[in-house]
C-alpha cells in the first residue's frame, strides 16, 4: 500500500510539473477572464479528467478499480486475442492525409504544417510516455513487463485522433466522433488483450490528447512554400506498448 501511495504522489508531482510548464496561449487574458473560461480549461479539461480518473482506479478499495475491471474482462472474454490494435490506431492519420490529398483546402493546415504538427505531437507523446513508464514501473495484467502505466498504444491512438480532430473539426463534428471512436477501441482492445489495466488506458488517453493540443497551441512558426526545409514523409514514430 505504501508503494502504491508513493506512485500516486509521483504522478501528482508529474501533473503539477506539467501545469507549471504549460505555455500561455494567445488570446487569453488572466485579468479579463476567469480560470473556468480560460483556454487552458477549454483545451485540457478532458485530459485532466481522464488522468484524475486514472489515479482513482489505482486504489483497489474503490469501485471500478483496475483489478476488479480487469478481472471482469478476463471472465467475460477469456480467449480474446487480436492484433488489430496495432494497426487501427493509424486510421485517423491515414484518413486525414487522404482527405488532404483529395482536397488540401478541406483540412486546416497544408501538408508541410500538418506533418510538422504530427511530428511534434509524436515527440511530446513519447517524451511523456516512456519516462512515466520507467518511473512507475507497474506490471502488466498478463504479469509480463513492468511498463504498463501508461498505455503507449492508447496514448498514440488518442494523439492521432486529436490530430484528425484538429484538422477536420471545422468541417463536421462526425470526423471527431469517428477519430475518437477508433482511439477508444484501441484502448478497449488493450484491456481485452490483457496487456493493460483501465488505469493505463485512461492515462494514455490523457497524454495523447494533451500532447497534440500542446503541439497545436505552440505552433507559431509557419512552414510556408518558401521554407528551406521540405518534408517528404509522414512521421510515424509513436510510443507503442
Amino acid at each position: 500500500m505504501a508503494k502504491l501511495k508513493n506512485r500516486k504522489y509521483k504522478l501528482l508531482a508529474l501533473f503539477g510539473l506539467l501545469l507549471m510548464v504549460s505555455p500561455k496561449f494567445h488570446g487569453q487574458s488572466d485579468t479579463t477572464k476567469s480560470f473556468m473560461q480560460s483556454n487552458f480549461v477549454k483545451h485540457f479539461s478532458a485530459p485532466i479528467l481522464l488522468a484524475t480518473t486514472s489515479v482513482y482506479t489505482l486504489n483497489k478499495n474503490v469501485p471500478f478499480n483496475k483489478y476488479s475491471v480487469q478481472q471482469n474482462i478476463a471472465n467475460a472474454y477469456p480467449n480474446f486475442h487480436s492484433k488489430a490494435d496495432d494497426y487501427i490506431l493509424f486510421a485517423p492519420v491515414v484518413f486525414t492525409y487522404g482527405v488532404g490529398f483529395l482536397n488540401n483546402k478541406y483540412v486546416k493546415n497544408d501538408f508541410i504544417n500538418r506533418s510538422v504538427l504530427l511530428a511534434k505531437s509524436a515527440i511530446i507523446t513519447a517524451a511523456i510516455v516512456y519516462p512515466t513508464k520507467y518511473v512507475f514501473a507497474m506490471q502488466r495484467p498478463d504479469q509480463s513487463e513492468f511498463d504498463a502505466y501508461p498505455s503507449g498504444h492508447t496514448a498514440s491512438a488518442f494523439a492521432m485522433a486529436t490530430f484528425m480532430h484538429q484538422e477536420l473539426k471545422h468541417q463536421s463534428i462526425w470526423y471527431s466522433v469517428g477519430a475518437y471512436s477508433v482511439a477508444t477501441s484501441v484502448g478497449v482492445m488493450r484491456m481485452l488483450n490483457n496487456r493493460h489495466w483501465n488505469s493505463d488506458v485512461l492515462l494514455g488517453a490523457a497524454i495523447g490528447i494533451a500532447s497534440t493540443k500542446i503541439a497545436y497551441l505552440t505552433h507559431q512558426f509557419k512552414w510556408g512554400k518558401d521554407s528551406r526545409i521540405a518534408l517528404s514523409f509522414v512521421p510515424v514514430f509513436y510510443a507503442f506498448e
